[in-house]
């Protein structure tokens, strides 16, 4: 699956299409790439990250509220497959930073983790 793109312009549309779904397992998202999202075919515990075009926080701020009732119909199974969904804007990443290389920015470990890691026994 793609990430979605939605040009903050369309939020209006996007409401109208969420309210039109006919299936109650798909989310229409007005975007250049992707036009549906099928929550059934969502794996469990998945990150479903959403790119969005906004000129800054505050522009990703008043969209999110949007992206909140497109998805609401769907928050029950959302929930049941422990769906994280991120709006991220497009020139936001993710990134893991190792311990190591925050050590060598000058960061300290102070206290210790509450991160539970299964794969650290």
């Amino acid at each position: 699956m793609s990430q979605p793109q939605l040009n903050p312009n369309s939020v209006a549309e996007a409401f109208n299409q969420a309210a039109t779904t006919e299936s109650p397992s798909v989310v229409d998202v007005p975007a250049e790439k992707v036009t549906q999202i099928n929550i059934d075919d969502i794996k469990p515990n998945t990150i479903l990250i959403i790119n969005i075009a906004v000129d800054g926080p505050e522009q990703k701020m008043a969209v999110a509220p949007v992206f909140g009732k497109l998805l609401a119909p769907f928050a029950k199974k959302l929930k049941e497959k422990g769906v994280t969904v991120m709006l991220m804007a497009l020139n936001e990443s993710i990134t893991q930073v190792s311990e190591k290389e925050m050590n060598a920015a000058g960061w300290e470990k102070k206290d210790k983790s509450l991160i539970i890691n299964p794969f650290d026994k």
